[in-house]
């Protein structure tokens, strides 16, 4: 992994300063272990069927908020990191791997663009 992935992706992760965070939300897979690690009991509950796919909007809006409220491009990227994440298991949840979302994705770009330009519609003459 480059160094500032590295950067990016553990800057969060002192498992020995690790302090409560919000409860009651959808978490990473790994951030049960991580809370252990830091000494507590971690209360989990694994979802499944429309509570997961409950679960994975509240939390794209959730990330898609935090990205709005980024304070620099690192803290950016990384929501952006996790707004992806979310959009991966949300693709799954519909029964299309990432791979299929990629394709679908690439198939857009190609047939219909981008958001590259900056081009913004305000209507027809």
């Amino acid at each position: 992994m480059p160094d500032i992935f590295k950067k990016l992706v553990l800057q969060n992760v002192d498992v020995q300063n690790i302090s409560p965070r919000k409860s009651n939300k959808l978490v990473r897979d790994r951030i049960p272990e991580i809370i252990k690690q830091s000494g507590r009991t971690p209360i989990v509950e694994t979802l499944s069927g429309l509570e997961l796919k409950d679960a994975l909007n509240a939390k794209l809006i959730e990330e898609v908020e935090e990205f709005l409220n980024a304070p620099d491009d690192n803290k950016a990227v990384e929501e952006l990191a996790d707004i992806f994440e979310v959009i991966s298991a949300l693709a799954t949840w519909h029964n299309f791997s990432e791979d299929e979302l990629l394709t679908f994705a690439q198939n857009k770009r190609k047939y219909r663009g981008g958001f590259t330009r900056g081009l913004y519609y305000r209507g027809d003459t």
